[in-house]
C-alpha cells in the first residue's frame, strides 16, 4: 500500500507539471499600425476700410479750445475759443467697415488720439477717440454679421491751439482689427 501512495503522489506531481506547461501562454511581439489626422481652417483675413470720414463740420477758432463729435454724430458745444457754426458742412461721426469671417469676434482699436490734421500750413490734433459701445474708449469687440462685416462708428475731440488759419484740415490715423 505504500507503493500505491507513492505512485499516486508521483502522478499528481506529473499532472501538475503538465497542466502548468499546457496553460503557460507564449507571448509574441506584435506591431499594429494606424493613422492620425490633422485639420486647419484658414479664416478670411480681417480688413478695415474707412467708409465715412469723421467730420467736425464748420468751426471758428478765436483762441485755443476743443470741439467734439460723438459716435452718434452729435457735435458738442466748443470750449475755449472754438465754436461750431452751421455753414459749409454738417458734422458726421466717422465709421469704419470691418470685414472678415462671419460670427467671429474681432478686437477693434481706433488709434486716433494724437493724430494730426493739417491744411498744409497749420495743424490741429485729435484726442478722446470714442468708439460706439466702448463706453468712452477707443477699443471695442465686434462680432461680424452673417455677411462677414460690421460698421463701427467713432467720434473724437478736435484740439485747436488758436491761430489756425481758414481751410480744410485732413489727416489719417490707424485702426487695428484682430481676431480674438
Amino acid at each position: 500500500m505504500t507503493h500505491e501512495k507513492t505512485l499516486n503522489k508521483g502522478n499528481v506531481a506529473l499532472a501538475a507539471a503538465l497542466v502548468t506547461l499546457t496553460f503557460n501562454p507564449v507571448f509574441e511581439a506584435q506591431a499594429f499600425t494606424g493613422t492620425a489626422s490633422a485639420t486647419a481652417v484658414v479664416a478670411t483675413a480681417v480688413t478695415v476700410n474707412g467708409t465715412v470720414p469723421l467730420h467736425f463740420g464748420s468751426i471758428t477758432i478765436a483762441s485755443a479750445g476743443t470741439i467734439a463729435v460723438d459716435p452718434a454724430g452729435t457735435r458738442g458745444a466748443g470750449t475755449g475759443g472754438v465754436t461750431g457754426i452751421n455753414a459749409g458742412g454738417a458734422e458726421v461721426a466717422g465709421s469704419v467697415l470691418v470685414n472678415g469671417a462671419s460670427g467671429v469676434p474681432i478686437d477693434l482699436t481706433v488709434s486716433g488720439t494724437g493724430a494730426t490734421l493739417s491744411n498744409g500750413t497749420a495743424t490741429m490734433t485729435l484726442s478722446a477717440v470714442d468708439v460706439v459701445a466702448a463706453a468712452n474708449g477707443n477699443s471695442t469687440t465686434v462680432t461680424l454679421t452673417a455677411a462677414g462685416s460690421s460698421a463701427v462708428p467713432f467720434g473724437a475731440t478736435l484740439n485747436a491751439a488758436g491761430g489756425e488759419g481758414a481751410g480744410t484740415y485732413t489727416g489719417t490715423f490707424p485702426v487695428v482689427a484682430n481676431y480674438q
